[in-house]
């Protein structure tokens, strides 16, 4: 790390493009099993490459609801190899989007093709590489504002939410827009389970609403800690592919603008600047699961599942029944995976820190990392990296129970949820990696 003072800040921003056409499978819900019809509105893998010498990031995005793990470290060895870069260096991040298409192996759709994968993980490599290859002379510099009307705490209303909006934006040496990244804390489920056309939901409108407003900037949207934070409705009540009130396409439109004029009035007041501060921490945490069922639980879990459902249960509930009767039955056969190894990158960017988790985070580790940072001003993202299932935080959420805790682990193919003790050590990992990057700079005192 030593030396970034004295080198020249670098910058490159790239978009490709990979929406599908009808006829594919989408992800996101467990009750949507139809194919695609067609595309609403793009989606795309947008990246951003920043270096100052030797030292550098990458950070690409896509418009999908996950990525495996082990799909994330292929993509990122791949983009090291592209780049030159150590895999390190890179993350792999997803919007979180319910409106894309299936390219994971097991869970959270009907099936995946492998064709359509390998399109999506090649446009987010190449992605990766054009913002590597454009690089140039750039100035960079973050801000802050709030919206509080968008995310709404899912499990319980009293509940914490993040209202805030961070923005970092990049212009070239000689002040032309480049890039403005902006980061918001809520899951995009606007669109329901009865949607079948692809979509970025609401961060696409607020990706648009950037762009008009800050001409020749590229906007990428980074999702922060929303496990339990969406934009007002439970988790069961996506369990229905009837049409639900408020969930529709010009929803999605209002509430992403909101969120998007507020970056857009946070990027215009950003005074940027050349500090060529930059740096990369990488650390690798194996994941526990909590305790799998005794096998006769499990027999009694399959048994069970099956007498409800010849019950006629409600639709949601059905869902949730043969989601849980098929865990049961591969995990009476032994055929569960065993919980990943996951990555925690702290990433210097000019005079802000940025952390990103793997899965879906609690808005909890947002709040506990920054505070565990004293100091130091940081963003915290999630989704990035890998998303094997829900990371509940604080461990109290545990107490609660809820589909994120009981449930939600039978839709992702995990074996359980994960532990109760991956939340904080997931926060001491983060707070460790934060304390190996360079210092940030001290403010200028009027």
């Amino acid at each position: 790390m030593t030396g970034w003072e004295d080198e020249r800040l670098l910058a490159g921003v790239a978009t490709i493009d990979f929406t599908p056409g009808g006829g594919v499978a989408m992800s996101g819900f467990g009750a949507r099993t139809q194919l695609a019809t067609a595309a609403h509105d793009p989606l795309t893998a947008r990246a951003v490459a920043v270096s100052a010498g030797p030292v550098a990031s990458v950070v690409v995005v896509a418009d999908l609801v996950a990525l495996t793990v082990s799909q994330a470290d292929r993509l990122r060895a791949d983009i090291a190899r592209r780049t030159g870069l150590p895999p390190s260096a890179v993350v792999v991040a997803v919007t979180h989007t319910h409106a894309g298409p299936h390219v994971t192996p097991d869970g959270l759709g009907p099936g995946c093709d492998p064709a359509v994968a390998a399109r999506v993980e090649s446009a987010v490599a190449e992605a990766a590489e054009l913002a590597w290859m454009s690089r140039r002379p750039a100035r960079w510099g973050h801000g802050r504002g709030e919206e509080h009307t968008v995310a709404h705490n899912r499990r319980d209303p009293a509940g914490p939410v993040d209202p805030e909006v961070t923005v970092v934006r990049i212009d070239t040496d000689a002040g032309d827009p480049l890039a403005v990244l902006f980061s918001y804390s809520c899951h995009p489920v606007v669109l329901g389970a009865g949607n079948l056309l692809f979509s970025a939901d609401w961060p696409g409108y607020a990706r648009r609403a950037v762009e008009e407003s800050v001409p020749g900037a590229t906007a990428i949207f980074l999702q922060g800690c929303c496990g339990q934070v969406n934009t007002g409705h439970s988790a069961h009540a996506s369990m229905d592919l009837s049409a639900a009130a408020g969930r529709t396409f010009e929803a999605a439109e209002r509430l992403g603008r909101r969120v998007g004029d507020v970056a857009a009035s946070v990027a215009d007041g950003i005074e940027t600047s050349a500090a060529a501060r930059v740096g990369a921490v990488t650390t690798q945490l194996p994941l526990t699961h909590a305790a799998l069922p005794t096998p006769g639980e499990l027999a009694a879990l399959v048994s069970d599942g099956e007498r409800e459902l010849a019950e006629d249960p409600s639709v949601d509930r059905a869902v949730v029944l043969r989601a849980r009767t098929t865990w049961a039955q591969r995990a009476v056969e032994g055929d569960l995976p065993r919980a990943p190894t996951v990555a925690v990158t702290a990433l210097a960017w000019g005079a802000l820190d940025v952390v990103t988790l793997p899965g879906e985070p609690f808005v909890g580790f947002s709040s506990e990392i920054r505070a565990g940072a004293a100091g130091r001003d940081v963003l915290v993202l999630g989704y990035a990296n890998g998303v094997p299932g829900y990371l509940p935080y604080p461990p109290a959420e545990y107490d609660a129970g809820g589909y994120e805790v009981e449930e939600a682990h039978f839709f992702y193919g995990q074996a359980q949820c994960f532990a109760p003790a991956c939340g904080p050590l997931l926060v001491e990992t983060a707070l460790s990696a934060l304390s190996s990057l360079p210092p940030q700079p001290v403010p200028d005192r009027p």
